[in-house]
């Protein structure tokens, strides 16, 4: 636990004294954020939409712009858009990160850096984690706009509520403080994904085996801890 922790705060001082290679930031910027948007997009439309479908169903009694744009929104904003977005990000980047690094410490590469005092933690996790606190907030946000897209074209186009008002609604009920919750959550998620994947990879067994043992751990965990940490946010501000 001790190590852990020292790790971390390992981490987070090369980030605030930029003691990092900053030439492979960009390229983590753009496998993290432009990469990931196909996936931020079908999750983020789809499940605006299916929420606006439920929620009408739920509370037909009480059905109407007004009040079926305020539940979505609140929704969106504050949980469904992070954890599923950041849920989709660990599979794909987490995962994606254990395999690589535990793919390099299997054919040496990691010593060879050593070798070289090359510090790995400057190469290889402090540029992806800065790349993700980057691109975390712009997925969220952009994930957020696309569910409210998917939930109105639900309610639009099936529910036959007006495009104005329904649009006038959403944006009303939008408020800074829920949004700057989401983005926080955002950054915690980030955090954690590249963390714990950087992690898993770096302390694999070193053999074949350990690649996929790795990159199934970094995925899992990272998944609970993003869940966890959802909660704890959550219930802070309440």
């Amino acid at each position: 636990m001790v190590g852990h922790l020292r790790g971390i705060f390992s981490i987070i001082f090369k980030i605030i004294t930029f003691n990092y290679y900053k030439k492979q930031l960009l390229r983590s910027i753009i496998e993290i954020s432009f990469f990931s948007l196909p996936v931020v997009f079908l999750t983020s439309f789809f499940t605006g939409a299916v929420l606006t479908m439920q929620a009408s169903s739920g509370l037909s009694f009480l059905s109407g712009p007004d009040t079926l744009s305020k539940i979505v929104v609140s929704a969106i904003v504050k949980e469904l858009g992070p954890v599923l977005t950041g849920l989709m990000i660990s599979g794909r980047i987490a995962s994606a990160l254990a395999a690589e690094i535990s793919t390099m410490k299997v054919s040496d590469q990691i010593e060879a850096l050593k070798t070289l005092q090359i510090d790995p933690n400057k190469l290889l996790v402090v540029p992806k984690v800065v790349a993700s606190l980057i691109s975390m907030p712009m997925l969220i946000t952009i994930s957020n706009f696309i569910a409210f897209l998917g939930s109105w074209t639900i309610a639009v186009f099936h529910l036959k509520y007006n495009s104005i008002l329904y649009t006038y609604t959403m944006f009303d009920y939008l408020k800074a403080f829920d949004f700057n919750i989401g983005v926080l959550k955002a950054i915690v998620f980030g955090f954690i994904i590249t963390y714990i994947g950087t992690y898993f990879g770096l302390n694999s067994d070193g053999s074949s085996a350990g690649v996929g043992k790795s990159t199934t751990l970094a995925v899992v965990v990272s998944s609970i801890l993003i869940l966890v940490f959802n909660y704890i946010i959550t219930y802070s501000f309440f």
